[in-house]
């Protein structure tokens, strides 16, 4: 328990270092705060459960160091609990055609899919989707470079 607290708190600082240039801080120390809870033995609940998120430049679906960093943590973490499994969603801005981002999406799922891989995580535990610009978490008019968007979620199932 307290190896796995110890990384929690190693993600925390990978997380609140400005992995992936996440825009929202707070949402980060949250996430952490979420972790501690599941290492802890609380489980995951579903409700009221934020997402994990890797942000992105834009058009591209590579991870920068402090993404990696963060993400390495996290399988650090995940090792605690293999019944856990992860759902990691592609987003994208609405900056590009719609077919386009869809496959940028699942691409930069895909990236964040094969980081935790190569960090340890079992390929059969993580399931990968692509929803291109159709969910946003900033609402904007098309063809609009919006970096809040450009992102893929790891959720914990």
């Amino acid at each position: 328990m307290v190896a796995t607290l110890s990384l929690l708190a190693a993600l925390a600082a990978a997380l609140l270092t400005g992995a992936g240039a996440a825009p929202e801080t707070g949402e980060l120390k949250q996430n952490a705060v979420r972790l501690v809870s599941v290492a802890a033995g609380t489980g995951v609940a579903s409700e009221g459960w934020k997402p994990f998120r890797v942000y992105f430049a834009h058009d591209e679906s590579g991870i920068d160091g402090a993404g990696l960093a963060a993400l390495g943590t996290l399988a650090q973490a995940l090792a605690a609990d293999a019944t856990l499994s992860l759902l990691v969603t592609g987003h994208t801005d609405r900056s590009g055609p719609a077919r386009y981002n869809v496959g940028l999406s699942l691409r930069r799922a895909d990236a964040v899919r094969a980081a935790l891989i190569a960090a340890g995580v079992a390929p059969s535990r993580i399931q990968v989707a692509g929803r291109g610009e159709s969910d946003p978490l900033v609402i904007t008019a098309d063809h609009v470079r919006e970096p809040g968007n450009r992102r893929s979620e790891i959720t914990l199932r």
